[in-house]
């Protein structure tokens, strides 16, 4: 998990069975880098530091290390904290010795350790507790259990019907289900006493369904889409499998039955019969909107939605991938030449026109709130469902995370700074090198790790109060954090967070966004989303990480409605004009009670 490594549910369907016999399945991925491995924890208890677990079979088991120990020393130094012991153990190296002192119902012990590879001592783990019984033909216990209990279910009906009466007719499936044909009649025999007649599985003669490697040679034949279901990519050897297929029958093609099926190789779709089912239960939903939803396209290519938000043919629309003036706006099959009228950079946002008097605007939800967890969908332009999430984060603001600007590490069991980055808010506001930081806001520095981190949960801008000791004197400094450049992550978290496709330019400074995990593409974001009434609750402006993506909520939209009040009265009656005006009153309250907090927070 620390990998963000997750095992599809498809693997555990093709080897329940030998899991639950304990056989292992696959491989623990490798670390890219190894590190060496004592393997304790140890937690801080009454100031003491105290040995909470130790990994069976690890270096520290072998020598002797037990729960409840205190760990006193480490090759003769004094351990105060567990940061104490972490900065001590921090330069160990693979195959090193050392000494651990601890201190066992008073009695003081020191025992030899060496460091072990962690990657061999994981794979030696999984090896030990995957063996193999010493009696491989001896049948998994539980398993016969499994069998035995479902075979007396399905036996009381024709037990209770009377023995020799009525055959007994099983399917090859209730077959394999209950045991074999020899556990099901030595079972009727030990419930009945008497023998029973059971008519065997007949052979079907049906023509069945193609197999999956008939669907591949059609598709390598034909170039249609070859559509898989799980189970049947797994007949194939699953993707690696299908990979190689294609490999080898890519490189046996013509010129001519390549051009048939494609330079690339087919394309294949993998079927998902729940995921369908669930799209066709939320598609009346989404088809409300479908009169609402726009498509914009620059040069004849589709780059983004937009919402309709009058009849009179003002949009809404994230900003940034209308690259060009000139644009068509299709809307319920009319295509309408677009106007960008005005843009909004600071929420990715522009406002556009068509000439039109007779659309349909979107419906909007009648409430601004939002609940944790609370089901969304997105319609397309054609109004079907392209998504299905929850809320997972409430409308915040969504300034550049919080820069400090120095590095420090532990010396002496102080958190002492290392380095200033030049220019940086820490450099700024006179923190210099050898400084030992003692708080944060008026709690304890901590070690590096949790400082780090602390200091990420403010955004830039943020006021912070440090203090400091610098050459025996304490100092107390007060200053905003400067703010992480865009794209400053690391390749290796940038390609994470890539993995489902590309992100939207604009993923942070938002003013105000609402956070869910429908995977959009940056093309896909400029529609609604919509709750189960099928009324919009925000307009989608980026697509901001692997499962994040960013939406303005209706509150920050009422600015912009107010903008482009129809031009026509007559296609609104007094009701649903009144309705706007108690909405909009709605929101400018809430923004004033989210002014009165800001200012609260910024006196503090």
């Amino acid at each position: 998990m620390s990998d963000n490594s997750h095992v599809p549910i498809s693997v555990f369907h093709d080897h329940w069975e030998e899991m639950l016999a304990g056989k292992k399945i696959g491989e623990r991925p490798s670390s890219h880098r190894d590190r060496p491995a004592v393997s304790f924890r140890v937690l801080t208890e009454e100031d003491l530091v105290k040995i909470e677990s130790v990994a069976p079979g690890s270096p520290a088991a072998k020598a002797g290390v037990r729960k409840g120990d205190v760990v006193t020393a480490f090759d003769g130094e004094k351990v105060t904290s567990q940061e104490k012991l972490l900065e001590l153990m921090r330069g160990l190296g693979i195959g090193e010795k050392f000494v651990l002192t601890l201190d066992r119902n008073g009695e003081s012990k020191d025992l030899n350790i060496r460091a072990v590879s962690l990657n061999r001592f994981l794979k030696q783990r999984d090896a030990e507790a995957t063996k193999q019984p010493n009696n491989p033909k001896e049948p998994n216990k539980n398993k016969v259990q499994e069998q035995t209990a479902a075979l007396d279910l399905f036996l009381d009906d024709y037990i209770n019907g009377g023995v020799g009466k009525k055959q007994l007719k099983l399917t090859e499936e209730q077959l394999k289900k209950f045991g074999g044909m020899d556990r099901v009649l030595a079972r009727i025999a030990e419930r009945t006493g008497s023998n029973a007649r059971v008519r065997a599985p007949q052979e079907d003669t049906t023509p069945g369904p193609p197999s999956a490697l008939e669907l591949f040679e059609e598709t390598m034949r034909s170039g249609k889409v070859l559509e898989l279901s799980p189970a049947q990519l797994g007949e194939l050897g699953g993707n690696k499998g299908l990979a190689r297929r294609v490999r080898e029958r890519m490189a046996k093609l013509s010129k001519e039955e390549r051009a048939i099926v494609g330079e690339k190789g087919p394309r294949i779709r993998l079927v998902d019969p729940f995921y369908y089912a669930l799209i066709a239960t939320v598609r009346p939903i989404t088809a409300q909107a479908h009169p609402s939803v726009a498509e914009i396209l620059v040069d004849d290519s589709p780059v983004s939605l937009a919402t309709v938000i009058t009849s009179d043919g003002w949009l809404l629309t994230s900003d940034e991938n209308i690259t060009k003036n000139e644009f068509t706006v299709r809307i319920a099959g009319k295509s309408y030449p677009g106007k960008r009228m005005e843009s909004f950079p600071d929420r990715n946002l522009a406002l556009l026109r068509v000439q039109a008097n007779d659309l349909s605007p979107i419906a909007w939800s009648p409430t601004t709130t939002f609940d944790l967890g609370q089901l969304l969908f997105t319609p397309s332009h054609i109004g079907e469902p392209m998504g299905i999430g929850v809320v997972s984060v409430l409308p915040r603001p969504l300034k550049g995370m919080g820069l400090l600007g120095l590095r420090s590490g532990l010396i002496d069991g102080k958190l002492t700074v290392d380095s200033l980055v030049k220019k940086g808010a820490a450099e700024e506001a006179g923190i210099l090198p050898g400084d030992h930081l003692l708080s944060l806001n008026g709690k304890p520095a901590g070690d590096p790790r949790n400082f780090a981190r602390r200091i990420q949960g403010f955004s830039g801008g943020d006021e912070i109060t440090i203090e400091l000791e610098r050459e025996g004197v304490k100092k107390t400094l007060q200053f905003p954090l400067g703010s992480r450049p865009a794209g400053s992550h690391s390749a290796a978290f940038i390609k994470m967070n890539e993995m489902s496709g590309p992100l939207s330019k604009k993923v942070s400074g938002y003013p105000l966004v609402l956070q869910h995990d429908i995977p959009l593409s940056p093309e896909q974001c400029g529609g609604p989303i919509l709750n189960l009434q099928g009324q919009c609750l925000g307009i989608n402006v980026a697509r901001a990480g692997r499962v994040k993506t960013y939406a303005l909520p209706l509150e920050e939209l009422a600015p912009f409605l107010q903008k482009v009040a129809p031009t026509k009265k007559d296609d609104l009656d007094e009701d649903d004009i009144q309705a706007v005006r108690d909405l909009i009153d709605e929101v400018q309250e809430n923004l004033s009670e989210l002014q009165e907090r800001l200012e609260l927070l910024e006196a503090r």
